[in-house]
């Protein structure tokens, strides 16, 4: 089967297309950079931002839109020296951009160990004989280079805890500056405890410096397992993959002091504990229309109970008479 020149020019776009798909992982920050002349249109990917010391690839498209042929084409990467370096070629030539072809290149690039924190660019130079005329163009990327992920994770639950109750247990984790995937937090627990919820969650992706929750119900054990003041472990485990493709892993270890429930304790929600029994603060519409109510049906009844014990005294009253 012979393609026409369009359907080449559509398969290769295609395959440009869904490399530059896969160069990143799903969840790097990337942009694109779109300059366009009038005569050509360059298409230049790269990442947003990348950790000091890894490697990066930055995917340039050029494509002429045109039915006219252009000469000449030239393409030339520019790195700082103390920030980048490469092992690719950085310069391209192409003899003639063919109408409604497109050309792409991907090139490595290298932050190094000792680089400065921050933004730096990368400078792109284009050329190309359109006509009679030379055209220019020149785009800065900027790339901003920072330190190592950090995982931030911090567990919110009572400091001291008591027996045969339930507490909040809430867990929340958070990727400072590098977006996550595939990410697993488990909780385990000692065996003296339960969990009514999960102990285990798993993530597809969680954006970086975005803080994420997740909350179950601790359970501890009756009062007849619990007899003395002690401490219990908890672990923590994440385990992720950060935007430059590792794998890592991390996790905390907390200790809760659990002891036996007295006979009176405030409660977790804002309730209390008296003996066996729980008191909640919680006051629905209900109680505010029906208090009032049974109030005043008390005191109607309190006043009635009254005036009728008055008519029975002067019922009852014993009778003078005088002589």
């Amino acid at each position: 089967m012979k393609l026409e020149p369009f359907g080449v020019v559509v398969i290769v776009v295609v395959a440009m297309l869904f490399g530059l798909l896969t160069v990143y992982p799903p969840n790097a920050y990337s942009a694109t950079q779109l300059v366009d002349d009038g005569s050509i249109k360059t298409s230049i990917t790269h990442p947003e931002g990348v950790v000091r010391g890894s490697d990066f690839n930055i995917s340039i498209l050029t494509e002429n839109p045109h039915s006219v042929d252009r000469f000449n084409a030239t393409l030339k990467i520019t790195l700082a020296d103390t920030v980048f370096s490469s092992d690719d070629k950085l310069e391209g030539f192409y003899p003639r951009l063919a109408a409604k072809s497109s050309y792409g290149q991907t090139v490595t690039v290298y932050s190094l160990p000792d680089s400065t924190l921050g933004e730096h660019f990368i400078n792109v130079d284009l050329s190309h004989i359109d006509g009679d005329n030379e055209r220019f163009s020149s785009v800065a990327i900027p790339i901003t280079i920072r330190g190592e992920p950090k995982l931030v994770v911090s567990t919110s639950v009572q400091d001291s805890i008591y027996s045969n109750a339930e507490f909040p247990f809430i867990v929340t984790i958070e990727s400072q500056g590098s977006a996550l995937r595939d990410v697993t937090v488990k909780i385990i627990p000692p065996e003296i405890v339960t969990f009514r919820g999960q102990t285990q969650y798993t993530f597809s992706s969680i954006d970086r410096d975005t803080p994420i929750s997740l909350r179950s119900e601790l359970v501890t054990a009756s009062a007849e397992e619990v007899d003395y003041e002690h401490y219990i472990p908890f672990q923590i485990t994440v385990d992720y993959t950060d935007d430059t493709d590792t794998q890592r892993s991390t996790s905390e270890t907390l200790s809760i002091l659990l002891r036996p429930k007295a006979f009176f304790e405030f409660g977790s929600e804002g309730g209390f504990w008296l003996g066996s029994f729980y008191f909640t603060p919680t006051i629905s519409l209900g109680t505010f229309v029906g208090l009032p109510l049974g109030l005043f049906g008390l005191y109607r009844w309190h006043k009635k109970r009254n005036k009728d014990n008055s008519s029975h005294q002067n019922d009852t009253a014993p009778q003078t008479s005088t002589i």
